[in-house]
């Protein structure tokens, strides 16, 4: 396992920043920080879904802490107008948790005459979603985001 205990969002944007050549802009406003500022938030989703999990947390609460998590570290970019679509960076934010392979198998199951299991997996993965829905309303209505 990577061991992210000494990262930070703000180290790991900035470590992507670094690795940008000074001929480009690297202002906030620039497209450069709008476009990583996104997979900082991702990487750092990823580090919270890693220690839950190694924690042994239940995986409906992985999912709401970590698109709460990885939700929360983008809101400041729509609250403070950073770059041209921060509303995009927000929404982003919590695709890596996307169940799309349960979805997958639910639909492949169905097609296969296999009309429980594939019920029960897209139940499932129905669940996931609402969980991460959840988190990010968490965040909208904690910092008073009101749309996306």
């Amino acid at each position: 396992m990577i061991d992210f205990t000494q990262e930070t969002y703000a180290s790991l944007r900035q470590e992507m920043l670094d690795r940008v050549p000074d001929t480009y802009d690297k202002r906030d406003t620039a497209p450069i920080p709008t476009a990583i500022s996104p997979a900082a938030y991702t990487l750092a989703g990823f580090y919270l879904r890693q220690l839950l999990v190694r924690w042994r947390v239940d995986g409906k609460i992985v999912f709401f802490c970590c698109a709460f998590g990885a939700s929360l570290l983008a809101a400041p970019g729509v609250l403070f107008h950073w770059g041209s679509t921060p509303q995009t960076g927000l929404a982003a934010s919590v695709l890596f948790l996307i169940p799309g392979i349960p979805l997958i198998n639910a639909m492949l199951d169905i097609m296969d005459g296999h009309v429980l299991m594939g019920f029960s997996r897209a139940v499932q993965a129905s669940i996931l979603i609402v969980c991460i829905a959840l988190g990010l309303a968490l965040t909208m209505a904690l910092l008073g985001v009101s749309s996306l």
